[in-house]
This record gives structure tokens, sequence and C-alpha cells, in this order.
């Protein structure tokens, strides 16, 4: 925009091209079909796929092709071929794997995209600080190298959808990663909105992530954090020359189903439109559905145009319960007009507020949820 230019750290990048190419893949996931056989996990030379436990087959056997998006075709690997197990009776050294996201080969190697990759890797680098964005381990033009973290917070809030998978099992999960209890959705939303305050509050900042779905936050039960993940369509916004307070951008297109309103709109944005989008998370996180679950994407962008809201049951609004209260911000994080919308800042503290509240603490006795 007119007026405006970058902070300094926005134009950075720093690729680390030789850790990726000297990645082997032949070796970075095994038992593949047709590649190598499982490496020696300490029980003898001898020992071959057929004598390893159930448990450790089957943890070997997730290397491999996961999946891919709209842009990229993902692999989850062991970057220097030393197979780490996690789960009883394994051994917990060297790295633990890692995930390789290539841009599809459809897609135009152009600066657009060599530099959608670089703000990609570059939001990971600065947010290192912060447990609750991923992490990166290395960046090379159109493709990164990240960790890798067991499921998506789509298949914990959507589970009982039939089109949802089942998350694979987790040995040490931690209890409250979960929206069967109230102290459990409180800590997935406290999680969502410390990755996105995080990001919007960041020094020379706020960086727009600009794609807030539930799909895009990491559950690490191990850990026991949520993490927000895939910044390949975030936005730095530049600081007016003057008063270097932040200058919105303007996205050229909004596709899909979890924009905000003035995305739909074509207007110029602040970081206040991933919030409008974290409300669409917030409401799976309360409500275990997707908003407007049976519409299609142009329906719900012109629903959303309109100013209309998904509908929240009354048995989430029992006066003095933590879901009422989760409603009530979700109805704050639908404001449709940005400058009144509650930053993710702000919906952080009411969050902790209520992580404060009787109902929400482990001893709680009401861990059932409402009917619908």
């Amino acid at each position: 925009p007119k007026g405006c230019q970058w902070v300094h750290w926005q134009q950075e990048s720093m690729p680390n091209c030789n850790d990726v190419h000297e990645i082997d893949l032949r070796v970075a996931m095994p038992l593949r079909k047709g590649g190598p056989k499982l490496p020696n996990l300490g029980w003898g030379s001898d020992q071959t796929e057929d004598s390893a436990t159930v448990q450790e087959r089957w943890n070997a056997q997730k290397y491999g092709y996961v999946g891919s998006g709209l842009w990229r075709s993902v692999w989850k690997l062991d970057p220097r071929g030393e197979l780490n197990h996690f789960g009883k009776g394994l051994s917990e050294s060297g790295p633990p794997p890692a995930v390789l996201k290539v841009m599809k080969q459809e897609h135009p190697f152009d600066a657009r995209n060599i530099d959608r990759h670089r703000r990609d890797a570059l939001t990971m680098e600065r947010m290192t600080s912060s447990k609750f964005v991923a992490n990166i381990y290395g960046y090379c033009g159109n493709t990164v190298l990240t960790e890798y973290v067991g499921h998506t917070l789509d298949k914990v809030i959507y589970k009982n959808n039939k089109d949802e998978a089942v998350p694979e099992p987790d040995f040490d999960a931690d209890p409250l990663l979960t929206r069967e209890t109230p102290a459990g959705r409180v800590k997935l939303a406290l999680d969502v909105f410390r990755g996105l305050s995080a990001m919007h509050t960041i020094s020379g900042g706020p960086i727009i992530h600009a794609d807030i779905q539930a799909k895009q936050f990491l559950v690490d039960s191990r850990a026991g954090v949520v993490k927000i993940n895939d910044f390949n369509r975030c936005r730095f916004l530049p600081h007016n020359n003057i008063t270097g307070t932040p200058c919105p951008v303007r996205i050229p297109s909004a596709p899909g189903a979890n924009r905000s309103p003035e995305e739909y709109e074509g207007d110029p944005i602040t970081e206040k439109a991933d919030v409008f989008s974290a409300g669409h998370v917030l409401y799976g996180i309360l409500t275990g559905k997707k908003p407007w679950e049976n519409e299609k994407a142009t329906r719900i962008k012109q629903l959303v145009k309109a100013g209309h809201k998904p509908d929240i049951s009354n048995g989430f609004r029992k006066p003095g319960t933590t879901d009422a209260m989760l409603a009530n911000l979700v109805e704050k994080a639908y404001q449709v007009n940005p400058t009144k919308r509650m930053s993710a800042s702000d919906i952080l503290l009411e969050l902790e507020k209520i992580e404060g509240s009787t109902e929400t603490t482990v001893r709680s006795k009401d861990r059932s949820n409402p009917s619908l």
C-alpha cells in the first residue's frame, strides 16, 4: 500500500538447501512398499521386519506418504535414517519423525510461489520461541521440512462426523486434549488462540495466517499442546512510514468456507480476519460440528457476506456453564465489522478467565456434553 514499507525481517530468506538435499528418501521412509527393510533396532544383527513386535512394525509403517492439500504433497519421514520410535519398549533417542512438504508439480515454479514458501518458512523461524507454533527444520525453494505431530485438530473435534478419520492411537495422550469435557474444550480453545495471538503480537508484525481452519492446527498429545501450522498463505503487514502502524493488505482471492466477511468482499484485511475464521474453529470445539456443515462453500460465502452466523443450539447456552461462556466468545469472534471484532489476545484473556472457573478444573464433576 502507498505510504507503507516492509519491516526489515519481513524481507529475509534463510534457506538451508544442503540440509534438505542430504535427505535420502530411500532410508528416510522405511517399510515403504519395495523400500528397505526395518533398520536394526537393537535386538541383534539378525533382526528383521518379521521379528519386530507388532507395535514396532505399526510405528514404522506410518512413515511415507501422508496426503496432500491444494498446494503441497506431504510425507512423514526419518530425515537421518535413524528410525526413532515412541511407545512401549521403544527407544526415544535420536530425532523424532519429520514432515516433508513439497509443492505439487501442477503449480508453477515462479517468483510468487517461491515467495509463498519463503513466508511459510520465515514465519516458523520467527515464531520458534512459541510452543504453540509448529517448528521448522529446513527450507529450500518450494519445499519445507517441519516437525511431525500426530494428527490435526479437525480429527479431534469433528471425530463424530462420518467423513472424518479417527486419530491414530496415542500411547501417552494428554487427557485434556479432547472436546469431550468442559476442561478439554477450554484447553483446545486456549491453545488455538495462544498460537494465533503469538502471530498477531510478534514484534514488527502482525502476521496474518489467512487460512485459519481446524485442519491447520496440530494436536501434539505427548507435549500436551495444540500448534498452529501451514503458513504458505500467510501475509506480513507492512508499516506506515509516518505512524509506524500496520497497513492492511488485500488478498486477491478468498476460496473456501472459512473466510471473514471482509475477505469475501475483497476488502483490505488485518489480522482480525484470522479471528473471524478462528471463530469457526471455536464453534467446532464447542459443538463438535462444522459451521453450516450441510451447506456448500458458495452458499456459506453468501451467508457470511450477509452477516449471518452459524446457529448454536440452546443446549450449549445454559447460563453459568463453560459452554455458555464459549458460545459467547464464538459470537464475539463472528463480529462482522473487523474494527469492532475482538483481537486474538483479548479472546485469549477471556479464555484464561474461563479456565480459572470451577467447572473447568480437572476435578470438575461435570464432564458430560450437553444434549443437542
